[in-house]
């Protein structure tokens, strides 16, 4: 198993597979996320928080919002 972007939900679910290779690193959502994901001698390092661990920026939730109506 190789999961493919999303390296935050990922890793959680490649560490309950007996088969998996390896978790692909994107940065791209780090930049909203309070604390990203550590990296300890080239692996992630899962958290011991609940659920995912993730806790959002509000500020950068509000920056990156699209429009009130949705367009552009």
């Amino acid at each position: 198993m190789t999961p493919h972007l999303f390296h935050e939900v990922s890793a959680h679910l490649l560490s309950a597979e007996e088969h998996g290779v390896w978790c692909e690193h994107m940065p791209w959502w780090e930049c909203i996320i309070k604390e990203p994901m550590e990296f300890r001698d080239g692996n992630l390092v899962l958290t011991d928080k609940p659920g995912l661990g993730l806790e959002w920026k509000e500020e950068a939730l509000r920056e990156f919002a699209p429009p009130v109506g949705g367009s552009l």
